[in-house]
């Protein structure tokens, strides 16, 4: 199986990332594409910024990465995993997160991808600090 962690400063391509799961096998592809929105709790978001202690934010991610591998019956039929992950500044409309999976069948590739983001919101070391309109405050 393919594995691929990213953390970056530069703008993703999603373009780019969707090539990673070039694979004949792959009868699913799942992509989950995070992306700032303009409106937080009722306020206008101007910008957030990310920042990460990237070495921990790595093995976190590879730590989560392999607790969902476990968890698959029939692991010969996943193929990649791979997270790419955005720090910085960002503005509205800015893709900050894409987690993507592929595997022979649907449901595996549907769950492992829900379950991925569900734990790298939760877990992973990369704090949000969100400007609005009416202030600057870091999100849990």
């Amino acid at each position: 199986m393919n594995k691929k962690i990213i953390i970056t400063k530069e703008k993703l391509d999603f373009i780019k990332f969707r090539k990673f799961f070039n694979n004949k096998n792959s009868g699913a592809i799942v992509i989950f594409e995070g992306v700032v929105r303009q409106f937080n709790k009722g306020l206008k978001v101007k910008k957030i910024n990310y920042e990460a202690f990237e070495e921990m934010a790595r093995k976190e991610i590879e730590k989560i990465i392999n607790e969902e591998i476990i968890q698959i019956e029939n692991i010969e039929e996943m193929h990649s995993i791979f997270v790419h992950h955005r720090i910085g500044e960002l503005t509205v409309g800015d893709t900050s997160v894409i987690v993507g999976v592929s595997s022979e069948h649907r449901n595996e590739a549907f769950n492992t991808c829900t379950n991925i983001m569900d734990k790298l919101k939760h877990r992973v070391p990369i704090w949000k600090y969100e400007t609005t309109e009416d202030g600057a405050y870091w999100i849990q």
